[in-house]
């Protein structure tokens, strides 16, 4: 580990608000409301989309099922984390915007 760059990519003008990878591909989400997927090995785009709101979270899967989500808070206007058995927290978020991909 040196501390240098190993890679860099370049997309998103609102900065970078979440990133998933995996071993061959990266997800990253951006203040925009732009989702980009990259091909880790050499760096390219392989194919990006525009949401309606910012991307706060993402989260892919093996199955090929891509999720992103703005939560808004009263308290955090950056959005928040929702766990799946916080139910009541489901229920008061009524502007919850997901996308899905299969």
């Amino acid at each position: 580990r040196t501390g240098s760059s190993v890679l860099s990519l370049y997309a998103h003008h609102m900065g970078v608000t979440a990133v998933q990878a995996d071993d061959w591909k990266i997800v990253s989400g951006g203040g925009e409301g732009l989702v980009c997927v990259w091909e880790m090995r050499i760096g390219v785009k392989l194919w990006e989309m525009h949401n309606r709101h910012p991307v706060r979270h993402i989260r892919f899967s093996s199955s090929s099922s891509l999720v992103t989500a703005n939560i808004p808070d009263e308290k955090s206007p950056r959005g928040a984390c929702i766990t799946d058995d916080d139910l009541t927290a489901h229920r008061r978020y009524n502007t919850l915007e997901l996308l899905l991909f299969c």
